[in-house]
């Protein structure tokens, strides 16, 4: 990607109207126009790129990016037994499960005679109960996620939300209460009133 400082006096016009997203004040100015906008020098030397981007940057049709998302999906989900993964196996991956549940609702994609969603669920579960570090990036991820997966029809669905109210809430609780800036308190306040919506 070519990136120029100045294109017209139009674009830098709409540019100093906005600012600068990495400095204080605003650096656009018919000053700052002038010493960049000299055209001195022509360089089309990206056209020798152009070839090798449209052999190698081909637009997916939607069935080839379908077929793609879904080969990973099931690949994530079946790179191992459920009972052969390790606590640390699963340490970071609670948002990549909460994610191919997503994915696995919206394509309905099926794994043998189970759903790809319903794999989701399992390591969702086994990751809730085997990992040693949930963090709490995690379980604002999975509060996000509660309400959806708590609606669907799955039995693993129901242990989840048994497994959430009656360990890993009441355990996130206990912890922010001894945390006391304001994020905590909003998360706990979230969290209680989640509580008594489960309930």
């Amino acid at each position: 990607m070519n990136h120029y400082i100045t294109r017209s006096k139009e674009e830098y016009d709409n540019k100093t109207k906005r600012g600068a997203a990495d400095f204080i004040g605003n650096p656009c100015n018919d000053k700052t126009f002038e010493a960049y906008d000299r055209n001195e020098v022509f360089d089309d030397s990206i056209l020798e790129y152009r070839a090798a981007r449209a052999e190698n940057f081909d637009i997916e049709s939607d069935a080839e990016r379908i077929r793609r998302v879904e080969k990973t999906l099931v690949e994530t989900l079946t790179q191992c037994a459920l009972s052969e993964a390790s606590a640390e196996f699963l340490s970071d991956k609670l948002e990549t499960f909460l994610t191919c549940r997503a994915v696995a609702e919206k394509l309905g994609t099926k794994i043998g005679d189970l759903s790809a969603e319903e794999y989701a669920f399992a390591w969702i579960y086994t990751t809730l109960t085997k990992s040693d570090s949930i963090t709490r990036a995690d379980v604002q991820q999975l509060l996000k996620a509660l309400p959806e997966i708590l609606e669907r029809p799955f039995q693993i669905c129901k242990r989840i939300g048994n497994l959430t109210q009656t360990e890993l809430l009441p355990l996130f609780c206990e912890a922010l209460k001894h945390d006391s800036n304001w994020v905590a308190r909003s998360d706990l306040l979230y969290i209680q009133k989640l509580l008594s919506l489960i309930e």
